[in-house]
């Protein structure tokens, strides 16, 4: 009639209609051939990114007792953890985040948080691979004996070494735990663990009810 306009959308009024399903169905298809050719583009726009990433692995290291910590970045921009003897002497990767994400479906990995012992004999880790804060304590060994411990600990957002103790003994550590639901840090826990598991019950140092308040160690 006089006035009235096409509307090309008028088929997603009804989102599961046949008509709907077809028109995104093939914008589907047209998307991907439009992008079908932007592999080089891609690759290209990583390691310009990663070059920017770049300076701040460059940046000076943290220096732990005669050890000297500093990050490198991946041209995927995965960060890997390194070390090397203040004194001088070969790097060691002690965590490479893209080896963690290998193990997700996604192929993500965050670690908010990677701590050494104090005796630079063990590494304590936590890591995201979901992306939805589903977060796990890991624990491996640094150096000759190096290698990844059975023991894992399941929504800990942070952890803090209480020092003393070995792999085989066991060592102590505070654990940050987050609620499964609302993942608010509110529970800091003593646990002791060694390679092969936890040693004994962990002990609840602090629980938080207040849910304005997030707990934290340092």
């Amino acid at each position: 009639r006089p006035g009235a306009r096409f509307d090309e959308w008028a088929a997603l009024h009804d989102i599961d209609g046949a008509a709907a399903t077809r028109l995104l169905n093939e914008e589907d298809i047209s998307a991907q051939a439009f992008f079908a050719d932007t592999t080089a583009f891609e690759a290209r726009a990583q390691n310009e990114a990663a070059e920017l990433l770049a300076p701040e692995g460059e940046a000076p290291p943290e220096v732990h007792g005669p050890w000297q910590h500093f990050e490198r970045h991946t041209p995927e921009g995965f960060i890997v953890y390194c070390r090397a003897p203040k004194a001088g002497g070969p790097v060691e990767v002690i965590l490479d985040t893209s080896e963690l994400a290998k193990d997700s479906e996604s192929g993500f990995a965050d670690v908010p948080a990677c701590k050494v012992s104090p005796d630079h004999g063990i590494l304590a880790y936590v890591v995201d691979l979901v992306g939805d804060e589903s977060y796990e304590l890991r624990m491996k060994s640094l150096g000759a004996s190096g290698g990844d411990w059975s023991v894992r600990l399941p929504g800990v957002k942070n952890v803090a070494f209480l020092g003393g103790g070995d792999e085989k003994t066991g060592i102590d550590i505070l654990a940050v735990h987050a609620d499964t639901q609302t993942h608010r840090a509110c529970r800091i826990e003593h646990h002791r663990l060694a390679r092969h598991g936890e040693i004994g019950e962990p002990t609840i140092l602090w629980d938080e009810r207040n849910e304005a308040a997030y707990l934290e160690v340092f």
